[in-house]
Order: C-alpha cells, then sequence, then structure tokens
C-alpha cells in the first residue's frame, strides 16, 4: 500500500522537487521526503528505511553527485535515477551501479506513476519471470500482454517496459535502441527477433533498420515519419506499399 511507502527526492532544484513531491503525493504517497545535497541524502537514509530514492544525478553544492550517492546508501532501497542530461557517458556511469530505472526531466506524472510502480512491481515480477520456461539466455526479451522484460546488459535483471510506451526501435551494431517518448535503452538482441517477441499489430518494421509503433506517427512524408518524441524515422523502399494500409491519406483532386 502507498500508506506503507517512503519516497526520498534528492534534489538540489528547490520548484523541480516541490512539484515531483506535489506530484507524488496526488498519485497517493503521504510518506515523501526531501533532500537538496549528498549530506541531508545519507544522513536520511542512514536513519530512516527508505523504500525509493528518486536521486537527481547531477546535484549542484555537493559534495558526491547522485551515483556516488547510491554507493554510499546501505540498505535495500531502489533507486530512480533523475536527471536533465541523457549522455550516454552519464547513462554508461550510472549503469555500472544497481538502479531501477532513469527519468528524464521535466519528469510527468505519467512517467513517475510507471517508474515507480515498475520499481514496486520488480521483486514480484522478476520472480514470476525468473519461473518462466522461457531460456533467458536465449531470450532478451520477454513478451507479455502489454509488457516485455528487457535485459539491457548493465546487471542480471530483464526489467518491465510498456510496448504502449515504445515510440520506435532503431538497429545498432550489437542489438537494438528501444526509444520512448523520453528515454530510450539498449538491448542485446536483433530488431527481426525483437518485433516477433513483442508481437503487437502497431509495432511495424519500417525499414530495415527501423520498427514503428504506428500509435506515436505524428507526420508522415514520402520516405519519413515523424515521431512523437520529435525523431524522423525513414522509410524504406521495400517497406512503402505494407505501410500505406496504415494511414488513409487525403488528397487534393479536381472535381
Amino acid at each position: 500500500m502507498s500508506s506503507n511507502i517512503k519516497i526520498l527526492v534528492v534534489e538540489d532544484e528547490f520548484l523541480i522537487s516541490k512539484e515531483v513531491i506535489e506530484a507524488l503525493k496526488k498519485l497517493g504517497y503521504t510518506k515523501v521526503y526531501w533532500a537538496k545535497n549528498s549530506k541531508e541524502a545519507l544522513d536520511f537514509t542512514a536513519q530512516h528505511d527508505i523504500t525509493i530514492a528518486l536521486m537527481d544525478i547531477g546535484l549542484k553544492n555537493s559534495e558526491l553527485d547522485g551515483i556516488d550517492i547510491v554507493k554510499e546508501i546501505k540498505g535495500n532501497c531502489k533507486i530512480i535515477f533523475t536527471t536533465a542530461y541523457s549522455d550516454k557517458a552519464t547513462l554508461e556511469r550510472a549503469g555500472k551501479i544497481p538502479h531501477e530505472n532513469y527519468l528524464i526531466k521535466p519528469i510527468s506524472e505519467r512517467q513517475l506513476y510507471v517508474t515507480i510502480q515498475q520499481a514496486l512491481n520488480h521483486s514480484s515480477e522478476q520472480s514470476k519471470v525468473e519461473n518462466s520456461t522461457v531460456p533467458f539466455t536465449q531470450c532478451p526479451f520477454i513478451s507479455g500482454t502489454n509488457e516485455i522484460y528487457i535485459k539491457t546488459g548493465h546487471d542480471k535483471f530483464y526489467y518491465k517496459y510498456y510496448v504502449d510506451d515504445i515510440v520506435f526501435i532503431k538497429s545498432e551494431k550489437k542489438g537494438i535502441q528501444v526509444f520512448t517518448a523520453s528515454d530510450e535503452y539498449f538491448a542485446y538482441v536483433g530488431l527481426q527477433s525483437a518485433i516477433k517477441q513483442i508481437n503487437r499489430q502497431n509495432v511495424v518494421q519500417v525499414h530495415k533498420s527501423y520498427a514503428v509503433n504506428i500509435n506515436h506517427v505524428m507526420a508522415k512524408a514520402d520516405g519519413e515519419l515523424m515521431m512523437a518524441n520529435k525523431h524522423r524515422v525513414p522509410i524504406g523502399r521495400t517497406f512503402e506499399s505494407k505501410l500505406s494500409e496504415y494511414f488513409v491519406e487525403l488528397k487534393a483532386k479536381n472535381e
């Protein structure tokens, strides 16, 4: 129950922390606390059993940044990193220590809700997955009705993400990059295999290196799609005719 959950917001910006705390309370979490620097965060976690810490990575006027704070925290506190920067170096550094997920600022109430629920359900859901008959060594994706479990390579866990949140998928040299509205995740699996395992009619391949969630297509031009996260995705020639089935184009004609 949310009344038993203690959440610590580690954030140096007062207005941001205020917005996040208000959003958490609106979602029903009553035990919410704030720490503006590493000293306050470590002192508080040493004295209280925290369920989740929303940890800002780039803390100003603090002896330690969010990543180094996590290294010092004792206990079983679940960590959700928050950051205004999604650069590869920062994500790789954070990926070397245990954490549940990332939230890119500004944080929406929906993102906050979904990410916290993922963290809270992680232990029970992970237990279900581990007892599955699917061999993990052969399956970086595990598909459910509206969710997938992705092993990103940072640790041994498979993390849950919702299929409806996927905007598009891009094939990379050693796997795929999965893009949502605000985040991106890497998985060591081929594009074709990912599409097959997701197994949803709205996730379709549009290029040899791209698959999109049709529900997140905002605009279409010849050879290109504009996605909801403002990224542009190319359309391969061999996929043009198949893709046209998903779009009804109104064109002016002489009457």
